[in-house]
């Protein structure tokens, strides 16, 4: 970015050619909001500054305090990247547990949520719910980077997002058997007789965010679903009429 900024600013010098005596300071400072809740966040939350100097984190830092309760903590720019990737990375490596552990409790026939909600009794378990995969533009993204700058050593990354990659087909593999089930137990009705109803397609609670939502690739790919607006009066819900494509029955 700052390479780009000096091709297009010559007049002005920048921190990886002018280092301390720049005239533009440049540093990252990764987000870390949760949606719904972005101004209050904003505000609360730690900030880690990565500066290409001292002086461009310093600039940041009094920036930041402007507005910022939480702690400002200074590093340099790689790391402050670095750090944001990593956040988004661990969470997908614990959702990816959770997801390889409802596939397996499928096949073993155990509840996997009260399973979790059993093992998190214990004072230092906290397993997250099971769920169709990960959505959102950071995590089911991140973790990536990480894996093609470092292909060889992070395989515990690249595995979870093959997990949790994977997880929507699971669901659409459980779908149909269900339909299948039903159709073979019912044998007067047809594939036109059923309307399967999806109770949400954002990535997660409260929010109309569709951005690699498993949801609504399930629905997509399943080509099983006619979806039913049921919420109304909830602003959050996401309606039919924002997808592109919706699925008919088959």
């Amino acid at each position: 970015m700052a390479a780009r900024l000096a091709a297009s600013r010559p007049d002005l010098t920048f921190p990886q050619s002018h280092g301390e005596n720049s005239d533009i300071r440049v540093a990252h400072c990764p987000e870390r909001v949760l949606p719904g809740q972005v101004l209050r966040e904003r505000i609360q939350n730690d900030r880690v500054i990565g500066g290409m100097s001292p002086k461009c984190s310093t600039a940041t830092a009094a920036f930041y305090k402007i507005f910022v309760r939480g702690e400002c903590v200074i590093t340099v720019a790689r790391t402050a990247k670095i750090c944001k990737l990593t956040e988004n990375s661990i969470r997908d490596v614990n959702i990816a547990f959770a997801s390889e552990l409802s596939i397996s409790c499928d096949k073993l026939g155990t509840n996997v949520w009260e399973l979790i909600k059993l093992a998190n009794r214990h004072p230092r378990e906290n397993i997250l719910q099971a769920g169709p995969g990960v959505g959102g533009h950071c995590i089911a993204v991140d973790p990536w980077l990480i894996v093609s700058a470092t292909p060889k050593e992070a395989r515990l990354i690249r595995a979870a997002r093959e997990v949790n990659d994977s997880k929507p087909e699971w669901v659409i593999d459980k779908v149909k058997l269900t339909v299948a089930d039903y159709l073979q137990s019912n044998l007067t009705k047809t594939a036109k007789d059923v309307i399967i109803v999806c109770f949400g397609l954002a990535f997660k609670l409260d929010i109309d965010d569709l951005r690699e939502s498993p949801a609504l690739e399930i629905v997509q790919k399943s080509r099983l679903c006619t979806l039913v607006e049921l919420m109304r009066s909830n602003p959050t819900f996401v309606r039919c009429q924002k997808i592109s494509k919706q699925p008919k029955l088959s």
